[in-house]
């Protein structure tokens, strides 16, 4: 699902990734596709795995949106 002013999920790049989301994550390429991490100080590491950018990009909506 995309929210307004973001591209549609096909279209969505590692770039677009790290601009949303680098700052309070540490994202990286694995093998099955894309892995972040929180950056939080002194917090549990919480990673989240998506085999498309888009895919992770949704995955740390979903972390960020429960807090």
């Amino acid at each position: 699902m995309n929210t307004p002013g973001q591209p549609p999920a096909d279209e969505v790049t590692l770039d677009d990734v790290r601009r949303e989301f680098g700052d309070r994550w540490e994202i990286t390429e694995i093998t099955a596709g894309y892995r972040a991490i929180t950056r939080e100080p002194g917090g549990t590491p919480v990673p989240r795995y998506g085999r498309t950018p888009a895919e992770l990009a949704e995955s740390i909506r979903a972390v960020e949106g429960a807090r």
